[in-house]
């Protein structure tokens, strides 16, 4: 039991382990999301399309006082949950390329390092360092947890080009199997994005208006509620695409990887790499 643990958080999983693992994962995160969102107080009204994801895990009274912590939970769950995966990926993109597989796994690292970030520090508008306020840190790592894993997302998918046209060590059943993860990834992201980049342009004509009319206009935050560009609800809906992303890009992941095989061998073919170990295969 000790070696198969050691194992499996160094990202040596065998593909019956990987699956259970991500299932036993996503349960547990999202179970806790859920509750969470469950325990919000009535009185404060949780809805996606006013409420930032991250009000789930603020203390401050007009939040969720109580429960708040079961969001730091959920987050370190999910934050830290995802090495063991983020590993088997580097074992396996490190055959197309050693230093690319090194930088876009050392990405999504530091992404899983954002999300537990996230979620022990807490959107909270007191004082935490001199003038920073928990909530401006936690703001940080949420701009850690964007950069991060769209810059890793998106080195994997170079990577993933680089075999397509080489070795194609990884997509010896088709690279169609990381089209449409990306597809559906890359297309909430440029959405998200043309909303809330047309929103900018947007408010600063109702700004304009209402300078003319002398009537008074609430913040940008606030007019975007519930509307196409509330902020809050292309937050919610990014988080949920970017778990869906990693959840089926390490699934659709060869369990095996082809590998050149060396002269003198006695096979014609290629080597075969596989899910547990990359020398040999471990029945611990």
């Amino acid at each position: 039991m000790k070696e198969r643990l050691k194992r499996i958080v160094c990202g040596h999983f065998r593909p019956e382990e990987l699956r259970q693992y991500l299932l036993i994962k996503a349960v547990v995160f999202w179970g806790l999301i859920l509750l969470c969102w469950f325990l919000f107080p009535v009185e404060n009204q949780f809805s996606v399309m006013t409420h930032s994801f991250s009000y789930l895990g603020s203390f401050e009274p007009f939040y969720n006082p109580r429960w708040w912590w079961i969001f730091t939970a959920a987050m370190m769950v999910w934050g830290a949950g995802l090495v063991p995966p983020v590993l088997y990926v580097h074992h396996r993109f490190t055959h197309v390329s050693r230093w690319g597989a090194g930088l876009a796994a050392s990405l999504l690292l530091l992404g899983c390092f954002g999300l537990v970030l996230v979620g022990v520090i807490p959107s909270v508008h007191e004082h935490f360092l001199g003038n920073q306020s928990w909530a401006g840190i936690h703001r940080d790592a949420g701009l850690l947890v964007a950069i991060a894993f769209c810059a890793g997302i998106f080195a994997h998918e170079l990577l993933l080009f680089r075999d397509g046209f080489t070795a194609k060590r990884l997509g010896k059943r088709g690279y169609w199997r990381f089209f449409w993860p990306y597809l559906i990834w890359w297309t909430m992201v440029f959405t998200a994005g043309y909303f809330l980049v047309k929103w900018v342009f947007v408010y600063d004509e109702m700004k304009k208006a209402a300078v003319a009319a002398g009537r008074p206009l609430e913040g940008s935050w606030t007019e975007a509620l519930h509307t196409w560009y509330s902020i809050p609800m292309w937050e919610t809906i990014l988080i949920c695409t970017l778990y869906l992303f990693l959840f089926w890009f390490v699934l659709v992941l060869p369990g095996e990887v082809s590998l050149p095989v060396k002269s003198g061998a006695d096979a014609s073919g290629d080597a075969v790499l596989t899910g547990t170990r990359e020398h040999g295969n471990e029945q611990g």
